[in-house]
């Protein structure tokens, strides 16, 4: 299955657009309860843009802090950090949360870092994240956020996290299924243009696993130039690509999902 190509199976029209635009310093909250068809985008002058999409009936909260870094050597590329926790409680519908890193400091590499997240679902559904970029990297930490469950749904339902270095190194997994479904992602660690790592951890904690009962269907994949290895040590390779499939009926369990590439 090509990433690019996966197109999430719930579609609504009619959007109300609330756009924020960031020029310096950037502090921005966005809230929204009752049945809505809502984006919000933060752009935080040339350094990032956060989009979040709601669609469906029950609430959600988004804040943007964005700070002008005017010391030396890392002048001109703010830090950003854009959360949200967002919930569908009954009907249906989708959530989406997209952050892209549109600059870096010199040596750090081509910008163009993306995490990309998608949840949908016919009865209720959960989104809860956060995404930090800065001069050198894009990296979501949920430490002292949301400890676990960033992903969660019931119903008939599609759950989708995506993690970009580059156009040639990313990782992503996609969980479709009949029942329920919880995905841990607590943090990925500082991915920049010359790799990833999705779902690791920042260098503390790390909690990338996942649980679904009902029926369905998981695929992890993992592509580098040079290596791919899973974080807990059981597999190890060079540059390519990895999948990993698993079908299910009465109930899954992915212990440790995280993958790092260069």
């Amino acid at each position: 299955m090509n990433k690019r190509n996966m197109i999430p199976f719930l579609v609504m029209v009619a959007l109300c657009f609330s756009v924020s635009m960031a020029l310096a310093d950037t502090d921005v909250s966005v809230t929204g309860n009752g049945a809505m068809d809502a984006t919000t985008i933060i752009a935080y002058d040339d350094d990032a843009i956060t989009r979040f999409d709601f669609h469906g009936y029950g609430s959600f909260d988004l804040t943007g802090v964005g700070r002008d870094n005017t010391g030396y050597p890392y002048m001109g590329v703010d830090k950003t950090t854009t959360s949200v926790k967002s919930d569908i409680t009954v009907g249906g519908g989708w959530l989406e949360f997209e952050t892209i890193r549109l600059d870096s400091y010199g040596s750090y590499g081509a910008p163009g870092q993306r995490s990309y997240s998608y949840v949908g679902s016919s009865d209720a559904a959960s989104l809860d994240f956060r995404t930090t970029t800065n001069y050198a990297s894009l990296v979501s930490s949920n430490y002292n956020f949301q400890s676990s469950q960033q992903f969660t749904a019931s119903g008939s339902f599609n759950i989708i996290h995506e993690l970009d270095a580059n156009p040639t190194e990313f990782a992503f997994l996609n969980l479709v299924g009949s029942g329920s479904a919880s995905v841990d992602y607590m943090a990925d660690g500082y991915t920049s243009a010359n790799g990833y790592y999705f779902g690791t951890g920042d260098g503390c904690y790390e909690n990338a696993d996942l649980t679904a009962t009902g029926s369905g269907f998981l695929r992890i994949e993992a592509y580098a130039d040079n290596n791919l290895w899973a974080h807990d040590g059981s597999w190890a390779q060079g540059g390519g690509s990895f999948t990993g499939t698993w079908s299910y009926t009465g109930s899954l369990l992915v212990d440790d999902y995280a993958i790092g590439g260069n």
